[in-house]
């Protein structure tokens, strides 16, 4: 059971992340031939900055999931709506300095972050539209954790989709009515309330019990949030530190035309891990569930499970972006960005390594054992930063790729493997023949033959690259599904084919006559 939930619940995280990054994915060329590559850098600055400033959120989203969803399980639905209350004041708190604190640092802000002075009254005005939104997102932030709390991630997800398209469909309008960046991320402001009042009123169809109120708050509840909230919001920092840094410091230390072709190939590299995380979101509020009823057996099953799954959604796409990452790169933004394939290769591989340890953070973090892996992840995003600053200008934008990897990989298989094996009691050679062998055993057998096709074709079209791709998928998933360990993920392969069956007949005309 706890598997299948798991496995449904990563398909539907799954297919939601898909429409969102293919939308903004299509929109990329798009966005940077209306803006040129100046003032994309710029907007890639400012959204920076706006990461940075959602950690003003102070973890209270994920204590709001993990608290929501040991008290359902418990059914003490009245301590939840306590916890409901508290956060829904902090969020209002909390929106309001964020709204106060964009006024007070837009003037001086672009300056420290190397944006010429030219650019400086747009990066001002950025900054305030910026910070507007964040307040917008962090006031509406427990309902949306409600929903991931109560695990309904069709709901989750159909708002995500919706509002993807829907700014998708405002940005395309505002820079073609000549808005310009400051249009575009106007636009920002009203898709954002829109889809945050639909999942309010989510809450109320599927847990008229749970509705959003201001009563309940207490001290105590409080407390709970912000004792919780604290690690999380140092995990929260360093990956920020280790995702959202790396382009103030290039515009800083380099040249802010160097910010453009670094996004995108992160913003590329990044698709291993943008995957495994928005499909695995489903892992906390099992975690925490579990752990309330103390079920250790079922979680170690998570954790293995889910571990491996994370290895099988990250392991082909890093395939595909070490191999084909500069075709992809010339036919996605044009071929003056070809050069800087081997970014996306480094960045790719940080972010491989990266998600293959996510399901053992949002374990430890459900069972509130997550202290070891905020204090070491804040110390690998403090040597990301430290290391980019130093290889970057004898090593150029390759120096800072690197500067990324090192920390990652040496925090990740050095320090939160060994720690999550050993508090979840799950052994070495489990972990090699239940998790590691069977994402990478089918990874190297479609590496093996992308490297075949890819050197017979010297500049291939984009319905070579599709054809591709999906050959290298399709080679990964039948090696993965035919692991033994991954018996789950062929039971339900199997029932969705027998559903998939079902409704399929159910649609025939004679079906519908009968």
């Amino acid at each position: 059971m706890i598997r299948r939930r798991l496995l449904t619940g990563a398909l539907s995280n799954f297919g939601g992340k898909l429409t969102s990054v293919g939308t903004w994915f299509v929109l990329t060329p798009f966005m940077l031939a209306e803006l040129g590559p100046r003032s994309y850098a710029l907007w890639v600055l400012m959204t920076a900055v706006g990461s940075y400033g959602s950690l003003l959120d102070f973890g209270i989203g994920g204590a709001v999931v993990k608290y929501v969803a040991e008290h359902i399980a418990r059914g003490e639905r009245e301590a939840a709506k306590e916890v409901i209350a508290t956060a829904l004041w902090l969020s209002l708190g909390l929106a309001l300095a964020a709204v106060g604190l964009s006024v007070l640092i837009a003037p001086v802000l672009p300056g420290l972050v190397g944006v010429p002075a030219d650019e400086r009254s747009t990066a001002m005005w950025l900054v305030i539209l910026t910070g507007v939104d964040l307040a917008i997102t962090i006031a509406f932030t427990p309902p949306v954790s409600v929903l991931r709390g109560l695990q309904r991630y069709d709901l989750y997800n159909g708002v995500n989709v919706a509002g993807s398209l829907l700014l998708a469909g405002a940005t395309v309008g505002a820079l073609l009515a000549g808005g310009g960046v400051l249009g575009m991320v106007a636009m920002n402001i009203p898709v954002t309330i829109v889809m945050r009042v639909v999942a309010c009123s989510l809450i109320k169809y599927v847990a008229p019990d749970l509705t959003l109120q201001w009563r309940g708050a207490n001290l105590a509840t409080l407390r709970r949030i912000a004792s919780f909230g604290w690690s999380a919001f140092v995990i929260d920092v360093a990956g920020r530190l280790q995702n959202k840094t790396d382009e103030f410091i290039i515009a800083v230390f380099g040249a802010l035309s160097a910010v453009t072709p670094y996004a995108l190939a992160r913003r590329l590299g990044e698709a291993t891990a943008l995957a495994t995380v928005q499909c695995l979101k489903v892992v906390m509020p099992l975690a925490s569930e579990l752990d309330a009823v103390d079920h250790g057996r079922k979680l170690r099953n998570l954790y293995v499970v889910a571990s491996r799954l994370a290895l099988g959604i990250a392991g082909p796409v890093a395939v595909v972006l070490l191999i084909l990452g500069g075709p992809i790169l010339a036919l996605w933004v044009g071929p003056v960005y070809a050069a800087h394939a081997n970014l996306v290769a480094v960045l790719g591989l940080a972010s491989l390594i990266a998600a293959s340890q996510w399901p053992a953070g949002e374990i430890l973090q459900g069972m509130a054992k997550h202290r070891i892996v905020a204090a070491t992840s804040l110390a690998a995003g403090v040597a990301n930063m430290a290391l980019s600053i130093l290889l970057l200008p004898p090593l150029g934008l390759m120096g800072v790729a690197l500067g990324t990897l090192i920390p990652t990989a040496i925090a990740s298989l050095c320090v939160v493997m060994p720690f999550a094996n050993r508090t979840l009691n799950v052994s070495w050679h489990t972990a090699l023949w239940e998790i590691w062998l069977p994402g990478i055993l089918p990874g190297a057998c479609a590496a093996g033959v992308l490297l075949t096709l890819e050197r017979r074709v010297e500049t291939p079209t984009i319905g070579v690259l599709v054809s591709w791709v999906v050959v290298t998928l399709l080679v990964y998933g039948i090696g993965y599904l035919s692991m033994p360990a991954s018996r789950a993920e062929r039971q339900l392969v199997s029932d969705l084919m027998i559903e998939g069956s079902r409704r399929l007949r159910r649609l025939r005309p004679g079906s519908l006559e009968a």
